[in-house]
């Protein structure tokens, strides 16, 4: 395929006109609410301990965790484990 000035260009580049926004959404979502002191853990990172809700806003909930301190999470991606705790 030759471009505008006459070069060959990979034909492939010029094919695709078009891209489709994949949704990251999970299939099953459920929504959950968190609140400030919360006490939560993270099901994919077990070794950062138990954390503490410090924000929320929104899917961005912030979580102070013992052993890797403050995190963001974003919750439309990871579901946190509410910890029911005695008070």
């Amino acid at each position: 395929m030759a471009g505008e000035d006459g070069r060959q260009v990979n034909a492939t580049l010029y094919e695709r006109t078009s891209y489709e926004r994949t949704s990251y959404e999970p299939t099953s979502y459920e929504p959950t609410s968190y609140e400030p002191g919360q006490f939560v853990r993270h099901p994919g990172a077990p070794e950062w301990g138990m954390g503490q809700v410090q924000s929320v806003a929104g899917a961005r909930v912030t979580v102070n965790f013992a052993e890797a301190g403050k995190v963001l999470i974003n919750t439309d991606v990871v579901t946190l484990d509410v910890l029911d705790l005695p008070t």
